[in-house]
């Protein structure tokens, strides 16, 4: 990869980069807002915010691409691995998918709140997607790497149903076992992870083909 192309890539990592941060930045400001005139306490609310799959996997894809776009090419970081930026892609895949198919239905936003809906929602996700074809090395990218990202979700919904048995608050009504029962619950669970799987394996399938299409 040509040193044309790296400066290309890093800046184009920091637009999306600063388009994630907006996004992120939007849903807080709005939904402090709604949380505050309940009767939340700020800490209640924060937490509550920050338990969104959403929230979170938009955060990842921030602080990988603002890392990308500030951090010297010769420099090594975490979030600079190719491994980790394309568990990155399969779970803000995930969240685009989910909502846009079974959530989005349900709401109907306006102004800033509908504006930072779809950055989170879809067009970081899309961006995000777009960046990971075009720019992330592929070669290291494997099956075998492919199962250690289930633990993140894994480790995200036991935290979801731990905290919703103590608090009875769930971010996604698909996750309510006070609603459901946890049989119903880890149906949908199952369904998830299959899901989130199903991706991994996509996603390595395509570097793969990607990786070898180059060195053809």
């Amino acid at each position: 990869m040509g040193r044309p192309y790296v400066k290309t890539y890093r800046i184009c990592a920091g637009i999306i980069g600063l388009l994630a941060w907006l996004g992120i930045t939007l849903q807080l400001y709005t939904a402090l807002q709604s949380y505050l005139s309940k009767g939340r306490t700020i800490e209640g609310a924060l937490v509550e915010f920050f338990s969104f799959f959403t929230i979170q996997c938009n955060l990842l894809a921030a602080i990988s691409l603002t890392v990308i776009a500030i951090m010297p090419t010769s420099k090594q970081s975490f979030f600079k691995m190719p491994g980790v930026i394309t568990a990155i892609t399969v779970y803000i895949s995930v969240v685009s998918l989910v909502y846009n198919l079974v959530l989005r239905p349900l709401y109907h936003f306006t102004g800033l709140t509908k504006l930072g809906d779809e950055l989170v929602h879809l067009i970081v996700p899309v961006l995000y997607i777009i960046y990971w074809l075009t720019a992330v090395l592929k070669k290291s990218i494997n099956f075998k790497a492919s199962f250690k990202w289930l633990w993140y979700p894994f480790f995200y919904l036991v935290y979801i149903l731990i905290r919703g048995a103590l608090s009875n608050l769930y971010p996604y009504f698909f996750l309510n076992a006070g609603k459901f029962g946890y049989g119903k619950v880890s149906l949908n669970i199952t369904v998830l992870m299959i899901v989130f799987l199903g991706f991994s394996m996509l996603y390595v399938l395509i570097a793969r083909l990607i990786s070898s299409t180059n060195q053809a």
